[in-house]
C-alpha cells in the first residue's frame, strides 16, 4: 500500500497493517488469547531443529 506523506514523498507500508487485507482467521478465532499463530510456531520448531544439528 502506498501513500504520499506531508513532504509529497511516496511511502509504502505493508497492506496487512491496514484494513485492506482481511484479518487473519486465527487472530479472529483466538480473540486475543494467543500471541502466536500455529504456522509461526511450526516455523520456529523447524528453525530450532536446524540450529540444533
Amino acid at each position: 500500500m502506498f501513500y504520499v506523506d506531508e513532504n509529497d514523498q511516496v511511502r509504502a507500508l505493508p497492506a496487512r497493517w491496514t484494513d485492506v487485507v482481511a484479518d487473519d482467521p486465527f487472530v479472529v478465532i483466538s480473540a486475543g488469547r494467543s500471541d502466536f499463530r500455529i504456522a509461526d510456531l511450526l516455523e520456529l520448531v523447524d528453525l530450532i531443529a536446524k540450529v540444533s544439528r
